[in-house]
């Protein structure tokens, strides 16, 4: 399974989480084929970066919420598996 962050796909982790492959692709090439498995994997991602930087700018809400983001999509990616 593949996964965008900023350009460069990944691979899941033992964690759960991405982490990097050698493979890669750019938003633009994110098509409707692309399971949703994929998709919540990508807004995983991107949230949990956002979350860290905002969390580093002392942004502690708008960091919360975008926590939130990447702990349901996560959870989406999970439950995509189950059914896999």
């Amino acid at each position: 399974m593949k996964h965008w962050n900023a350009g460069v796909a990944t691979a899941p982790g033992n964690d759960g989480r991405a982490e990097a492959n050698t493979e890669t692709l750019s938003l633009k090439e994110a098509s409707p084929q692309d399971s949703q498995a994929e998709i919540a994997a990508y807004l995983a991602q991107m949230a949990g970066e956002m979350a860290r930087l905002a969390a580093s700018s002392k942004f502690e809400l708008l960091a919360y919420f975008l926590d939130m983001a990447r702990v349901e999509s996560e959870l989406l990616v999970q439950k995509a598996g189950r059914r896999a």
